[in-house]
């Protein structure tokens, strides 16, 4: 975080509430922190979202969201978490920036009418995400084909793939965290320039 904002945001201190369960270990005992009051909580799989990190969010652009939710799945398997979501610290940035600073996903999201596909002036087919460069292959997720098109429809099962190697990728980390030439740097320009 402290090298995405140009050194002018980072965490100085953190509390991390157990449960009253716990037996084993030496905690000091809770004051006014309630998980009521949590900004980033650990806890079970989401059963709509598997163990994918969410930010509850409902509140407008550039405005705060309530808390991160990182779940069980996620923190306890960090290999399985690295393997499909990327770099942990940059998904964890993600998901800052939504707390912290109220953006927004730059990526595909249907259960919210954000679709995947925008169909651009040259009437082509572009991957939804702010960065142009982006190169990779439409293929429908199901059989791995090339999606096809029925009288000028995308097919609904097409999904955009990126080329995670190519290393001249540059796009913002609330677009494609997951891929190793995204850097921590993009988030500055989503914050201090919105």
């Amino acid at each position: 975080m402290l090298v995405a904002t140009k050194f002018r945001a980072f965490i100085s201190d953190v509390t991390i509430l157990v449960p009253s369960s716990w037996s084993s270990g030496t905690y000091s005992a809770a004051t006014l922190q309630t998980l009521g009051n949590a900004r980033v909580i650990v806890g079970p799989d989401d059963p709509d979202n598997d163990v994918d990190p969410y930010t509850y969010q409902t509140r407008g652009c550039g405005e705060e969201a309530e808390f991160i939710h990182l779940t069980e799945g996620f923190v306890t398997n960090l290999e399985d978490s690295k393997n499909d979501y990327g770099d942990i610290g940059k998904v964890v940035l993600h998901e800052w920036a939504h707390l912290r600073w109220g953006v927004f996903d730059e990526h595909a999201q249907p259960e919210r009418d954000y679709p995947y596909f925008y169909l651009n002036s040259n009437t082509e087919y572009r991957p939804v995400t702010c960065s142009a460069n982006v190169k990779g292959e439409m293929k429908n997720y199901e059989t791995g084909e090339d999606c096809v098109t029925s009288d000028g429809v995308l097919e609904s099962d097409c999904r955009f793939y990126p080329d995670t190697d190519d290393s001249s990728i540059s796009a913002s980390i609330m677009a494609l965290q997951f891929i190793d030439s995204v850097c921590y740097h993009e988030l500055y320009v989503h914050i201090f320039y919105m």
